[in-house]
């Protein structure tokens, strides 16, 4: 995970930058999802920790694919090479949707709290998981910094 980390903050940096500035603190995001509250309800539990590092890292895919995308459009670039990413960042969001449900799934099963996935709503509800991959990607590079990776 801390080498797409890495990769992403090498590649777009600015994007990145105004990225985080955008996802961190809005307040849409806090009706989605903390990261800690994500981490609290996972912590003890070596198989939900693991789900939760699938899902960050899904995250980060999904956001290499936005910022990605972001600098084609900004640059004009070919038609292809749009296409092409556009149908990564689908695959990758279709990533982030099934692993959140695999891991709220498995916190159910074991009785943990599930409360931080209230905002949700449904799989059909696209928007509120783009919402919820770039804020926990967003916060996981910001606690990465912190701790100086």
């Amino acid at each position: 995970m801390l080498e797409q980390l890495k990769a992403v903050k090498d590649k777009y940096p600015d994007e990145l930058e105004n990225l985080k500035g955008s996802y961190s603190q809005v307040e849409r995001v806090k009706k989605i999802a903390y990261l800690g509250d994500m981490e609290r309800a996972c912590r003890g539990d070596e198989n939900l920790w693991g789900l939760l590092n699938n899902l960050i890292t899904e995250c980060f895919e999904y956001t290499r694919y936005v910022l990605a995308l972001e600098r084609c459009l900004k640059n004009n670039c070919d038609e292809k090479i749009f296409i092409s990413l556009n149908t990564e960042q689908a695959e990758a969001h279709n990533a982030v949707i099934k692993n959140t449900h695999i891991l709220l799934e498995a916190m159910a099963q074991k009785g943990r709290d599930t409360n931080w996935s209230s905002g949700l709503g449904s799989s059909q509800n696209r928007s509120t998981y783009s919402w919820l991959a770039l804020a926990l990607a967003c916060q996981k590079m910001i606690i990465e910094e912190n701790i100086k990776i």
